[in-house]
């Protein structure tokens, strides 16, 4: 039931509808796109790429992970047709 579910919820009218959600709610919760614009950075002068590599690091990871998983997958459910 639940392999089935997930294309499902990888369509785009889904991702789409979430996106929205989304951002509706960080909106709503900033007061509005003007303070959420105008709000300072806060991240202090040259700590920029020491955040985003420990940031990007794991979203390889990740991508690693879901490609291995789907082919695992893929692999598995073949078998056992």
């Amino acid at each position: 039931m639940l392999v089935s579910a997930v294309p499902a919820l990888r369509s785009a009218p889904v991702l789409i509808a979430l996106t929205v959600a989304l951002l509706g709610w960080a909106v709503r919760a900033a007061g509005g796109f003007g303070p959420m614009l105008a709000a300072p950075s806060s991240l202090q002068p040259g700590t920029f790429w020491p955040v985003f590599i420990a940031s990007l690091s794991p979203q390889i990871g990740w991508a690693g992970a879901n490609v291995a998983w789907t082919q695992g997958s893929r692999l598995v459910l073949g078998h056992w047709s």
